[in-house]
């Protein structure tokens, strides 16, 4: 799926959720700069006066956990929301093999490497130290049937919430995902 549908689909998406009445929203994301799909999602919501974004969990994907950590950070704070909270997730899916393919499509989400500071430097505020999956997991069961998970990276933080605890998926309200993978394989 091209750059261009991804965000003319997260539009729809972020549309739908704040046509809504107030929504508590997770966001779990594979985040880079420069902003591309993921963060004009995340700008959009930022802007709606009917989305509550509890926080922000970040999933390796486009690039490491430690650089969407890095890059989401940068975001919050230079949009004036470092008040909500980011949670560092999964660095590597669950069932993966590195291949030359994921090296050359995928960059280095696979990698441990420092994150490359975002323009203007790192942001002052640090992540939680509560992991992504515990974050979910307590805030759904806290808040039973009132949590929307837009998950706009890959699923590894949702499929570790799941198998943390039995009631998980029975208390999340909503789930959004950006599903769907085309390749070219050799």
């Amino acid at each position: 799926m091209s750059s261009r549908l991804h965000i003319c689909a997260l539009f729809v998406l972020v549309v739908e959720i704040s046509s809504a009445s107030s929504k508590l929203v997770i966001f779990d994301t594979d985040f880079i700069l420069p902003p591309g799909d993921d963060g004009l999602a995340l700008l959009l919501a930022l802007q709606s006066s009917e989305i509550t974004i509890l926080g922000v969990t970040t999933v390796a994907g486009n690039a490491s956990t430690e650089q969407a950590t890095a890059d989401v950070l940068w975001l919050l704070e230079r949009t004036q929301n470092s008040h909500i909270p980011v949670y560092i997730g999964a660095d590597m899916p669950w069932v993966h093999k590195s291949s030359q393919f994921a090296i050359d499509n995928y960059g280095e989400w696979y990698s441990d490497h420092a994150p490359k500071p975002p323009p203007g430097g790192f942001a002052k505020k640090q992540p939680e130290v509560e992991s992504a999956s515990a974050f979910l997991v307590r805030t759904v069961l806290d808040n039973p049937n009132q949590i929307t998970i837009v998950a706009i990276g890959p699923l590894t933080n949702i499929a570790t919430a799941i198998s943390q605890h039995a009631d998980f998926t029975e208390n999340v309200k909503e789930l959004f995902i950006m599903g769907g993978a085309i390749a070219n394989l050799p």
